[in-house]
């Protein structure tokens, strides 16, 4: 941590990581928003039942990427 108060370059290795990380948990984000998005509005009525247990699903996930993002466990 002595680094990042210092002003100083984080090594190549650390970029790399949260680079990667970034790649990885901003598409899951934005699918989780899209599915919740068709999920509210294109539904049909015969499936909304079963879109329950999706968006459900969907929202549990969007907020795991949301925490990951904000903790980056290696």
């Amino acid at each position: 941590m002595d680094i990042i108060f210092a002003g100083g370059n984080l090594p190549f290795e650390d970029n790399l990581f949260i680079f990667l990380h970034h790649i990885v948990e901003i598409p899951g984000l934005l699918l989780s928003l899209f599915v919740i998005f068709m999920i509210l509005f294109y539904t049909p009525k015969w499936l909304k039942s079963y879109s329950l247990l999706i968006a459900n699903v969907t929202l549990t996930d969007l907020i795991a990427c949301c925490a990951n993002l904000f903790v980056m466990q290696r």
